[in-house]
C-alpha cells in the first residue's frame, strides 16, 4: 500500500514536465490523479499511460487562466470524485525573450495564469477541502 493510497490529488499543468512527473508519482503511491491541462490530447495519453500502469487516473481539460474552464474543473472533479485531499497548482507559463522585445500583454497572460491561477484553484477546491478535514483558510 501507497503512502498516498485512497487519495485524489489534482494536479494542474499536467501533461508535461513537471505536472506529468508529478502525477505518475503520485499514481504510485496510490493516489487517484485527476490530471489537468490545456492540451487535452496529451494529457489524455499521459492519463492513460498511468491507467497501463496501474495507476488510477482522469484527464480533464482545463485552463487556470479562466475563472469558467476552473468553475467546470471543480464541477466535474466533485462529480466524479468528490474533494479532493490534494491539490497541486503547476500549470505556469513563460515566454523567452529580451524585456523590451516582450508586451505587456505577454506578462499579463503570464500572471494571469502563474499567479491568478493559483488563486482560482485555492478558491474553487480549498472550501471544499476544509469541510473534509484537508485544508486550512
Amino acid at each position: 500500500m501507497g503512502r498516498l493510497e485512497n487519495s485524489i490529488a489534482v494536479i494542474t499543468g499536467a501533461s508535461s514536465g513537471i505536472g506529468e512527473c508529478v502525477a505518475r508519482s503520485f499514481a504510485e503511491e496510490g493516489a487517484t490523479v485527476i490530471l489537468c491541462a490545456r492540451g487535452i490530447e496529451k494529457t489524455r495519453g499521459v492519463a492513460d499511460s498511468i491507467i497501463e500502469n496501474g495507476g488510477k487516473a482522469l484527464a480533464i481539460a482545463c485552463d487556470v487562466s479562466s475563472d469558467q474552464s476552473v468553475t467546470s474543473l471543480k464541477a466535474q472533479v466533485s462529480e466524479m470524485v468528490g474533494a479532493p485531499d490534494i491539490v497541486v497548482n503547476n500549470a505556469g507559463t513563460y515566454k523567452i525573450s529580451r524585456f523590451l522585445d516582450t508586451s505587456i500583454d505577454t506578462y499579463k497572460a503570464a500572471i494571469d495564469t502563474n499567479y491568478l491561477g493559483v488563486v482560482r484553484m485555492i478558491k474553487a477546491f480549498l472550501p471544499g477541502m476544509i469541510d473534509a478535514g484537508y485544508g486550512k483558510s
